[in-house]
This record gives C-alpha cells, structure tokens and sequence, in this order.
C-alpha cells in the first residue's frame, strides 16, 4: 500500500511545465517571480524524485544519509518556489491586470489563479508523500517498535499514517478541481492535451490513495488489534503444478497478536495429512476436481480449482475434518489462509537480506528458486534429509522477513508477488476479504460479463517435479462474425527435461511429462470442435510408442469422449479438460475450435472486441500469442499494445500476470 511513494510527482510536474511558459511575460518583477519560482520548483521534483529513488534502493542502514537528507531538501526547495511563484503573482498585481487589456494576455492571466493553485497544491501533496514514504520505510520508523523480544507495528502509528494519507488526497483534489475549472480554450493548444493528462494522472492517484486508505482501515484488524489471529501459511510447489499454483508441500501456523507477527516452525504437510487418508465431507458443487479425484479429498491435496478462496477453505475443511476423525493437530480457529510459493520467496528476499542456514547453503535472491525446486532434489535424495533443509531455509527467510533490513524492497516485493498471484490471500474477515478482492489480491476466477475470455490452468498428473522445465504457450486465432467471435485457442506444452535427472524429481511417470489441461471460457462459449492426437497405451514403460507425446485418458474428469473433450462448470466458467503425455524434448498440444456469442459489442460508433486473459502463476512466465483478423472496411482502429500486418492484429508478450486486450474499429 505505500509502493507508490512517489504519489503526486507526475502532476505536480506538469502544472509547472504548463506554468513555466509564463516566462514570456516578461515585465516587472511580479510576473518574473512567477515565471522563475515555477521553473525552479519543477526542477527541484525532478531532482527530488532522483533523490528519493536513490535512497529506496540503498540497504537500511544506509538510509536517511545524503539521498535522503538530498529528498527532504529538494522538496522544502520545490514547494518554496511554488510559493514563490504565487507571491509573484499577487506583489506583480498592477502588471497582470493591465495584461487583462491585452487581447493576447488577457485568456492565459485569467487562468493564472486557479494554475497557481493547483501547482501549490501538487507540490505540497508531492513533499508530503515523500515524507510519509520515509518516516515509514526508514530506519527509525515509529511503526516498528523493536525490542529484545522482537519487533512489532505499533497500530496507533497505522491511524496517523491514514490521517497523513487522507492529507495527501485532499491536496490532489484541490489541484485537480482547480484544473478543471481551467478554460482551455484561455491556454496555448499545445498545454490542451497536457491539462487533461494531468487531471486523469490526478484521478488515478486518487484511487490508489484510496486503497491505501481503505487498506490502512483494515490493517489493525489482520494484524490481531483486535485480538489474537491465527492464519495457515501455505507453501506451494509450482514444479508440481497444481491449480491454485503448486502441490501444497510445507505448511506453518502465522499468529498476529497487537501488531506482533510470529511464525510457528514449519513443517511438512503430512503432520496433518497423515498417511494421505482421505476423508469425507460436502464438497461444493464448483468444485469438481476434488469431488472427481479421490485423492484430492484430503488436507494437503485439496487445491485443484484455481480459484483460492475455494481451495483455500476446502483446504481447511479438510484439516478441520482430519483433526475429528485422525487426532492430528489443527487449530480450532483460522483467519485466513496465505498462499505463498519460491518465487515470492524471490521477490522477498532482497528486503530480507541474505542468509546462511545451518546445513551450511548460504540463500541468495538469485539461487533460491534453483535450489529449491531442483538442486535440493539432487542434493538430498533421502526425503526426510531434504524436508529438514528445505524448514531451515524457510524458517530462516521467514524470521528475517518479519524484521526486514530493506522495508522498501519488502513493499515492492510484496507487490510484485500479489500481482502475479505468487502469494494469495483468502481471510475470513468480510471487510479485510472485500479489500483484498478490490486489490485482486484474492486469486479469484473472474469470467467478465461481456468479454471473451481465457484463462489455461495445468495439474501436474504424472506425480513428478517436472513443471520446473516446461514452458507453457497459448496461441488464439479471432475471426469476427456479425457480433460473435471464432475462436481457435491451441495451447502447447513443451517438456524441456533432460535426463539423468534425481530420482525423486521424476515421480511417476518418469521423464514423461503427464499435464492435465484445462481451458477456461466464457459460459455461453459453444465448442465446434477438438483435437489431440492419442497416445497408445497398455506398452512397456520404455517402449518407443511410449515416448510419443499425445492424450491420455486419465484422469477420470479428463477423459474424451467421441472425440470430444470433458466439461465442467466452475465459478461462471465452462471448461475443457484433456490430459497430455509429453516425452523429454518434445511439445504436446491441445486444440479448440469454438464459437463465443456477444464477443464483438458496438460502443457508439465503434465496434468493440475484449480480451480478458487470466494466468496461473508458474516458475517460467507463458508465451502468448493472440491474432485477431479485421473485418472487411474497418478502418479507425485502435489496437494498445498489438501490432498490424495488413487486415492481421498481432499481440504477443510473455504472460505472467493477469491481462485486458483490446481492438476495436469504425466501418
């Protein structure tokens, strides 16, 4: 929530470009004070904002030194000449009012005032945000209270901190309701288009200043103001792909207690999923993985479906229901469930500083998805010698984490690893889980009313490690017809292992790369038709024949038939499921031909085209590949981020977060 220190910066700096050309109205010294003060705090952002970027990035007991006492300088600098400028205008009164005569003077004096206004309001919300950035971030953050016993984050100092942040908002609304009281038609054509850049930038921050807000309203509350809150931290491993984003391996207990967060040791998820025993429970209609899988009804199996809020309370249904019929422990009372896997682990670990563990691995951001997710396998084949490394290593990120040397990396870290659904949050506060769902923190399936949409979701069936090799690509071919879209997805998989490999990576089917694919569409989406080749099946294990990449009929909720593929429903969404046999080297693909109805909207007097694309967090980003064929006489079009080759949209990109396209056209 404070990732966006630089709050204000961008419109700040145009009310001073725009400002800046005042300087040719050179007279007496009230309008060159104007035109001086302007330019002066213009420069002084950018060199404040140069300052604060620096000083970010510099490890903790770093901080607060010459980039940070260089910010805090720069910003009184800029607001002072802000000031300044405004004095200009009202001691240069006489020289302005008789520019109220010119013809040519008189549209642009008239705006002055409320230009003035807003410049001294930008700047003034700029300085502000970057004080609250580092009193926040920096060494001496009255947030964290450190003491022998740890550290903790003070709650009363999270109400100042929304107090400062509800300051901020009403300075960029006071800038930007004064430019758009600005007449344009009074200013010179070429500040048009950047006056209502600066008014869209100023509504923009505005939101994420409200979530902000809204996230500092819910804060006290997960961080046990209230009382103490217990949440299940949930380690997933994405070489063993499953829908939510890896088989659940290592699980541990995180307790808030008043703003002090404390880590139980982690431990393997059989402590409560003893044996792999099944049990019993209702199990909601949407989810059909697990009510189709026997093994999947249990404790540390349960998130097939890629939607976490339902894996992640089936999730602790079933360790509820363990506890009552096994004995195993499981806390009578979760909060909420936090999803985390090595790539945030990644994206965190430059805010926790390296580490040596007691095994003797020294845990870097660079090595430890790779040791991880592969060489610990080959390291330590025996797995209860792997298991012990692999809690040290977490134990030690995780006690580092709570007490970070770089807060600033933390934030941005945190951030990434949301973004692209490396961590996920379900909680069962309703107001703390209706902010994470206006964040998308939440992990949700979210099929759009009226858009096309795709969203490839794998499970790992060949019960290896191999998902740590493949690289995933989709390719969509967009005919429109009238006011429906033909559709071609064909989504591709290639198993780039290598053989020898560990014993223990390869599981089941061994070097065999065994995916279940599952295509997720709009509900109104109607198949036309499908393909995959078979794979034979009853050979011996190394046999050519089975080498070859094709389909499986396995699993049971994944099996054809009369050439055409398993459906199910799920959280508004129709899907095709197909599971592939991929050998080392070779690419397995599966191939859909269908019709979506309504795909193709008319917006006044353009015709409209919507891509919603959703992704499954991985250890390698997808490779997407969208064409979408004009029709005859468009003309107009307007295409962000895709590319033409003659009647042919092109957009191509690696895919590691969710994703909105959009084409659309005259004729």
């Amino acid at each position: 929530m404070a990732s966006r220190p630089g709050t204000g910066l961008g419109t700040a700096a145009f009310f001073l470009t725009a400002l800046g050309a005042l300087t040719w109205i050179v007279m007496l010294a009230g309008p060159v004070r104007v035109a001086t003060g302007l330019l002066g705090a213009r420069s002084h952002l950018r060199e404040m904002e140069r300052a604060f970027r620096t000083e970010l990035n510099a490890p903790l007991n770093r901080r607060s030194t010459e980039a940070g006492d260089r910010a805090h300088a720069e910003a009184n600098a800029a607001v002072a000449a802000a000031r300044r400028a405004s004095d200009g205008h009202r001691w240069g009164a006489p020289i302005f009012d008789l520019a109220l005569a010119l013809p040519k003077l008189r549209g642009l004096t008239l705006e002055l005032p409320d230009l003035l206004v807003a410049g001294e309001a930008a700047t003034g919300a700029a300085q502000r945000s970057i004080r609250l950035a580092q009193d926040s971030l920096g060494p001496r953050s009255p947030i964290i209270e450190r003491s022998e016993d740890g550290s903790r984050i003070v709650i009363d100092e999270i109400d100042e901190l929304r107090a400062e942040v509800i300051e901020i908002m009403s300075l960029l609304d006071r800038a930007a309701n004064r430019l758009q009281d600005v007449k344009l038609t009074n200013l010179p054509a070429r500040f048009h288009s950047n006056v209502r850049r600066s008014i869209r930038q100023a509504e923009e921050t505005q939101v994420v200043l409200g979530q902000a807000r809204d996230g500092l309203d819910v804060l006290p509350g997960f961080l046990g103001a209230d009382g103490r809150r217990t949440y299940l931290l949930g380690m997933q491993n994405p070489a063993e792909l499953r829908g939510t984003g890896g088989a659940m391996l290592q699980m541990a207990y995180l307790t808030a207690t008043d703003g002090r967060l404390e880590l139980d040791e982690t431990g393997s998820i059989y402590n409560v999923d003893t044996d792999r025993r099944t049990v019993d429970i209702p199990i909601p209609r949407d989810a059909w993985y697990v009510r189709e899988i026997p093994d999947a009804q249990r404790f540390g199996n349960a998130n097939w479906s890629p939607d976490w809020p339902l894996s992640a309370q089936l999730t602790v249904r079933y360790g509820r229901a363990s506890a009552d019929e096994f004995g195993v422990p499981f806390p009578d009372r979760i909060d909420g469930v936090i999803g985390v896997d090595p790539v945030t682990m990644k994206e965190l670990m430059p805010a926790a500083g390296k580490y040596r563990i007691p095994a003797g691995h020294v845990m870097k951001a660079r090595r430890v998805l790779h040791f991880l997710l592969y060489k610990a396998y080959a390291r330590y084949p025996i797995p209860g010698h792997r298991r012990a490394v692999l809690r040290q290593i977490v134990d030690g990120f995780y006690e580092r984490l709570f007490d970070p040397r770089h807060p600033s990396r933390l934030v941005s870290g945190a951030g990434n690893a949301l973004g692209s659904k490396h961590m996920l949050l379900w909680l069962t506060d309703p107001a703390e889980q209706r902010f994470v769902e206006e964040m998308n923190w939440d992990g949700a399936i979210d099929v759009p009313e009226r858009s096309d949409y795709l969203y490839v979701v794998e499970q790992n069936v060949g019960g290896n490690k191999l998902d740590y090799f493949q690289q995933h690509t989709y390719q969509m071919d967009v005919r429109p017809d009238a006011s429906n879209a033909r559709v071609s997805t064909e989504v591709s998989v290639h198993n780039g292992v290598f053989l020898p490999q560990p014993r223990w990576s390869m599981g089941d089917s061994k070097s065999r790369h065994r995916p279940m694919v599952n295509v997720y569409v709009r509900p109104d989406a109607r198949l036309l038709s499908a393909t995959a080749p078979r794979v034979v099946q009853g050979l011996n294990a190394w046999s050519p024949a089975q080498f070859r990449s094709g389909r499986l009929e396995t699993p049971s909720p994944a099996v054809w038939a009369g050439g055409r593929p398993s459906e199910h429903r799920e959280r508004g969404a129709k899907v095709w499921s197909g599971t592939l046999q991929i050998a080392p080297n070779q690419t397995g693909s599966l191939g859909f031909d269908y019709l979506v109805p309504g795909a193709i909207r008319t917006i006044g007097d353009r015709s409209v085209y919507r891509l919603a694309i959703q992704w499954q967090p991985k250890v390698r980003p997808d490779d997407l590949i969208v064409r979408f064929h004009l029709p005859d006489g468009a003309r107009n079009v307007k295409a962000p981020g895709w590319r033409r080759d003659g009647r042919v949209m092109l957009f191509e990109q690696r895919l590691k977060s969710d994703l909105v396209l959009e084409v659309s056209w005259r004729t």
